[in-house]
């Protein structure tokens, strides 16, 4: 699936030219582009039926990452909901487990500072990577960027559109061993 949807856009890319000021925004920033056919891509994210074509990483993903559990919930935590999950990312990733959420406020926000504080921990985003989302997470992000990575399957300069995050989301759960759902109602993502 993954080459067909790449042959589809093989013919346009002479006429559209976005891609070029794409690639001359993702090498300002720092950005690595790592295809489905790397061996840098994440191998679990290949068993999705609609993987990513092309990843855009600000930081570095190692063979350590193999070994990672998501801990995603809601935007709108309690406080013990955020203590729990600050709590347990920090202690799986003192076990060497590498933390994966959306940098998302709430859970998210919380899963990722406790994971820096012992590990590793991976933000797979909604947007492009020139957009980071929500802004107040941005000194958070380049924290990750320097202990971990921020991913994204969208071009540089990307919205972050409501649509997008169920995308993220795939990723999120299709990269790790596990998902820990914190405080979630019955209608999120």
């Amino acid at each position: 699936p993954g080459l067909e949807r790449a042959a589809a856009h093989w013919t346009t890319w002479q006429k559209d030219l976005s891609w070029q000021k794409d690639l001359e925004l993702a090498q300002k920033y720092g950005v690595s582009l790592i295809p489905f056919t790397s061996p840098q891509y994440p191998k679990r994210l290949l068993e999705l039926p609609d993987h990513p074509i092309l990843l855009y990483v600000l930081g570095m993903i190692t063979p350590q990452d193999q070994r990672s559990i998501a801990i995603v919930g809601t935007r709108n935590a309690s406080i013990y909901g955020n203590e729990m999950a600050e709590k347990i990312a920090r202690d799986l990733a003192a076990a060497g487990f590498t933390i994966v959420s959306g940098l998302a406020r709430g859970i998210d926000t919380s899963a990722h500072g406790g994971a820096l504080e012992q590990g590793r921990t991976l933000a797979v985003i909604g947007s492009g990577l020139a957009d980071i989302y929500p802004r107040e997470n941005i000194p958070l992000a380049k924290n990750i960027a320097a202990h971990g990575a921020l991913i994204s399957e969208f071009s540089m300069k990307t919205p972050p559109d409501r649509q997008n995050f169920p995308q993220r989301n795939r990723i999120v759960s299709g990269m790790t061993m596990a998902t820990l759902l914190i405080e979630a109602p019955i209608k999120s993502g």
